[in-house]
């Protein structure tokens, strides 16, 4: 017979419940004698609350934080992770600052900045989304991180080389410059990989430090995308020039 203990967490009964797909589950305590059942009404609050325990984990806001909440209780949930933010930021920042003679002497540079960083993390945040949601359902084990790397590494390849053909075009027609259109698509190729690659480490890496991966992860993918995004095409366009 399937069943549960009184100390299972209560994300794993919904897990079970799933994958043997019933409606009840007995719940037995330490000398198997059945204390309670749980039913199909539950576990739907359990994922309903999970999910959003996840997402708004993921994007640095407090589990308890409502829409018309108290004010200072939402300023005590986002003001932390919004530092943390700005310090990410100032160190991509940082990297431009690096290159400073470069933008300089090819301005147009600067247009394209916000545009690989951009898709980089929209690119890292849909497979983080991915990962993190796998792992709550346990569909992701330690042993499937090569898989997923070698999966994510060539949907970033296709992504970029796509998206790296059509920056490229928009820059030539826009610029007419052949030496921006090229380091504008090799920059936006690399970042796609950068993209997919953190989008699976950060999360994985979280978990085997023990710290949930819904944790801000996207703080960190977003992060990664800026600086080696920018690093990467402002190094590109040092060397062109």
């Amino acid at each position: 017979v399937i069943s549960v203990t009184t100390e299972t967490d209560q994300e794993e009964v919904a897990r079970i419940m799933e994958r043997y797909d019933i409606h009840r589950l007995p719940v037995v305590d330490d000398a198997e004698k059945l204390v309670g059942m749980v039913g199909i009404d539950d576990i739907i609050d359990v994922f309903e609350e999970e999910a959003t325990e996840d997402m708004f984990r993921m994007i640095g806001v407090g589990e308890g934080e409502r829409i018309l909440g108290p004010f200072w209780l939402s300023v005590r949930s986002r003001l932390p992770w919004l530092c943390v933010n700005l310090a990410t930021v100032i160190a991509a920042g940082l990297v431009i600052t690096l290159f400073q003679s470069t933008v300089v002497r090819a301005i147009a540079l600067a247009a394209f900045l916000p545009v690989i960083a951009g898709q980089g993390g929209i690119a890292g945040t849909q497979t983080l989304t991915l990962i993190v949601r796998s792992i709550a359902l346990g569909e992701v084990g330690i042993g499937a991180t090569r898989r997923l790397i070698l999966k994510e590494l060539g949907l970033g390849l296709v992504h970029g080389v796509a998206l790296g053909l059509l920056v490229g075009v928009i820059a030539l027609a826009w610029q007419g410059n052949t030496y921006l259109a090229l380091v504008a698509g090799l920059a936006m190729l690399a970042n796609m990989i950068v993209a997919g690659i953190s989008g699976v480490l950060v999360p994985l890496g979280f978990r085997a430090l023990k710290i949930d991966p819904a944790l801000a992860s996207a703080v960190a993918v977003t992060s990664a995308t800026d600086i080696f995004g920018f690093l990467i095409y402002l190094g590109l366009a040092t060397l062109m020039i």
